[in-house]
């Protein structure tokens, strides 16, 4: 037999879970305490049940943080919504307020409206007058000429 090295069971000692061997009398064989296997059973059985509650907590905050990406993606595409309506509603208004001020402006601008086609007409008529005359002078211009030309001559 080899002979039994104190660091090696304080090491294999170590590695075992507290309370289910209380002696090392060989590297063959262990002493075991009172009741070790059921302590070593109920050791596994806590273990096994803090893996399924740390697997359940992290389902569930995988969950929660699916459910708040949607519940943000919800208030951005509400929010989307609302800025569409709002701009929406400000062109409208915008709108309106041209088409008011063209009303306005058609309803005090009358007067003037009726002054100013007056004056246009008025304007052109004598403007067509005065073309006529021209055209008129020019027409008439070399009789004009061969008038003056009898005239200084005799």
């Amino acid at each position: 037999m080899y002979p039994l090295l104190v660091n090696g069971l304080h090491a294999l000692l170590q590695g075992l879970p507290k309370g289910v061997h209380e002696a090392a009398v060989s590297f063959f064989g262990l002493r075991p305490a009172d009741h070790g296997l059921a302590r070593r059973l109920e050791q596994q059985l806590r273990a096994a049940e803090l893996r399924r509650e740390e697997e359940a907590m992290a389902v569930e905050k995988e969950r929660l943080l699916i459910e708040q990406m949607r519940v943000e993606a919800e208030e951005r595409h509400i929010n989307r919504a609302a800025s569409l309506v709002a701009q929406y509603i400000f062109r409208y208004k915008l709108r309106q307020g041209f088409y008011r001020k063209w009303q306005w402006r058609l309803r005090q601008g009358a007067a003037g409206l009726l002054q100013r086609l007056h004056r246009g007409r008025v304007g052109r008529r004598i403007a067509k007058g005065l073309r006529l005359l021209r055209q008129r002078f020019l027409s008439l211009s070399p009789y004009a000429l061969k008038i003056q030309k009898n005239v200084r001559v005799r």
